[in-house]
């Protein structure tokens, strides 16, 4: 995996939780995947976020071509996070 690209909610229980996971971890792997997670590349689909941190890019809307980019960027595949977002791209299907 070479991003995460998230909608809000997942990207905000996410962001909630991960930056500092590892600090008192309740396993080796939960510790892992923190690292991990703060070193991918971030994308958050959302139409009402402002701001996101922890080096997460917002984008409005699933247009394919920037999806496309952003997976040719990301040097492997975009990990998918959220309902709503799995739905947008199951419509463009």
């Amino acid at each position: 995996m070479g991003a995460f690209l998230d909608g809000r909610v997942t990207w905000q229980l996410m962001a909630a939780f991960w930056p500092t996971a590892d600090r008192a971890p309740s396993s080796e792997a939960e510790a892992e995947f923190a690292g991990i997670w703060r070193s991918k590349p971030k994308y958050v689909v959302s139409r009402t976020l402002k701001e996101a941190g922890w080096g997460t890019a917002i984008k409005r809307d699933v247009v394919p071509e920037e999806i496309r980019a952003l997976k040719e960027r990301a040097e492997g595949d975009l990990g998918l996070g959220g309902a709503e977002l799995a739905g947008s791209f199951l419509r463009l299907a």
